[in-house]
This record gives structure tokens, C-alpha cells and sequence, in this order.
């Protein structure tokens, strides 16, 4: 059984394969924090909740991952 952590992050990685390590760690911190409790959550952030953590053409496309639920890096 994957935790939310790990679901969170291979959606990180299917959509910013680049993205560092550290970044990923603060991006699902901030998350987690702000009250995400379920993958199905994601809807609901918004691009101001992530803004401090990446450039808006990476937090564009991470938006759009979290609205379609897109996840199983490879």
C-alpha cells in the first residue's frame, strides 16, 4: 500500500522529472500541511498554495497533473 507521500510524489516525477529531490519533499511537506489528506485532494490546490516552490511554467504543468490525477512514474 503506497502512502499519499508517495502517490504525491510519482506524480511529481511523471510530470518534472528534473525536479530535485528537495524540492519534491517541500512541495508534498507544504501540501500535507495545508490539510491534504487524500489524493482526490489535489483538485482542490491552487497554483498560490505551491507558488514559493517553482517557476509558473513547472507549476503550470503540476497543476494540471494534480487536476487529472496522473500518476505510475516510470
Amino acid at each position: 500500500m503506497t502512502t499519499l507521500s508517495e502517490e504525491i510524489k510519482e506524480i511529481i516525477c511523471k510530470t518534472l522529472p528534473n525536479l530535485s529531490e528537495e524540492t519534491q519533499l517541500q512541495i508534498i511537506s507544504k501540501l500535507q500541511s495545508s490539510g491534504l489528506e487524500l489524493k482526490e485532494d489535489l483538485k482542490y490546490v491552487q497554483k498560490e498554495d505551491i507558488a514559493d516552490l517553482l517557476p509558473i511554467i513547472q507549476l503550470r504543468k503540476l497543476m494540471d497533473a494534480f487536476k487529472q490525477g496522473v500518476c505510475h512514474c516510470s
